[in-house]
């Protein structure tokens, strides 16, 4: 069955897809002129973490307690006129907006006003994508990112909010990314290590494609290999970005598990962390007392012995992970 917001989502997705885009820059150029002051800074936040390991639902839960500029599906739609796309988003989420119902399917969050990771927005913008290249095409960032800045920085004067971010792909060009937005902040997101390869495991199995998600350039050696395989060494080579980012006053550690224990503290916990660091976060919608998650116990014995087997011998034949021992997979 069809349901009416569906059927608007699709009719904005074919009209995105045939708007004369060039022909509104103009003019949002100019709006963007009218609330571009750089004495007021483009506050961000940036949600960094392996696939299937928590990443959408921290989206949910900071966007429903706390007052952000978010890329909605409406947004992400329209990418392409970002000044625009973002206020009328705001708009919307800010006057139809209801608390978030904390669901979603492999990352997409339905709904005209769902959170959107924004796979073809980062694309765009950054050139951000999910599979890793040893030299990433930097030709069109400079004019980009420059009219990019200018939109947080009108966003951030006209609604007064910061702009939050959970798309995957910037694990893989992290880096990059805190040299482009030094002020920024970061969320470091981590999940049990083994709960979170048999999520990777699980969802590959069940698509049609040889990969699912993120793409290290690591992983290359392991495309012929056993699904189990696959994604053991995808989370391996991904623990080994997540830890290689230095700890450092700008990065907020959440544990995947502890905000599904207690939401509402870990979201206060983050509120004073971004106050202590200058960012004052405005409340919004309250939190559900807790999440359900996964357990070992809730994977067939076989899949979890086989993904112990391949993470030991990962860690055996390439070295240690600071996050991921060998004690654990025992």
């Amino acid at each position: 069955m069809i349901t009416k917001r569906n059927y608007l989502v699709s009719f904005l997705k074919r009209l995105a897809q045939i708007v004369p885009f060039e022909f509104f820059y103009p003019l949002e150029k100019l709006s963007l002129c009218l609330f571009c002051r750089r004495s007021f800074p483009p506050a961000a936040v940036f949600v960094i973490a392996l696939p299937r390991s928590g990443s959408t639902l921290t989206y949910q839960c900071i966007s429903n307690r706390f007052f952000f500029n978010y890329l909605t599906n409406f947004s992400h739609f329209f990418f392409k006129l970002f000044f625009f796309s973002s206020l009328i988003s705001y708009f919307l989420v800010n006057t139809f907006g209801k608390p978030s119902s904390f669901r979603s399917s492999n990352g997409f969050v339905s709904g005209l006003l769902g959170q959107a990771e924004g796979l073809v927005f980062w694309r765009y913008w950054m050139n951000f994508g999910l599979v890793e290249q040893e030299l990433i095409d930097s030709s069109v960032l400079p004019n980009r990112f420059n009219y990019f800045l200018s939109v947080l920085h009108a966003l951030r004067s006209f609604t007064g909010t910061p702009f939050l971010s959970a798309y995957l792909g910037h694990i893989l060009c992290f880096p990059l990314l805190s040299e482009l937005f030094p002020d920024a902040l970061f969320i470091r997101l981590r999940r049990s290590p083994l709960l979170n390869a048999l999520s990777l495991y699980s969802c590959l199995e069940q698509s049609d494609s040889n990969w699912f998600s993120l793409f290290p350039v690591n992983c290359l050696d392991y495309q012929n290999h056993s699904n189990h395989m696959k994604a053991a060494s995808q989370l391996y080579w991904l623990l080994h970005k997540l830890d290689a980012i230095p700890s450092n006053d700008n990065i907020f550690e959440m544990q995947y598990e502890k905000l599904c224990e207690n939401p509402e503290l870990v979201m206060s916990h983050f509120k004073l962390f971004c106050r202590t660091r200058g960012l004052n976060l405005r409340d919004r919608f309250s939190m559900p007392s807790n999440f359900s998650t996964r357990t070992l116990k809730d994977y067939p014995v076989e899949d979890v012995q086989s993904m112990k087997y391949c993470l030991r011998s990962l860690v055996l034949m390439h070295g240690p992970v600071p996050s991921l021992k060998l004690l654990d997979l025992a």
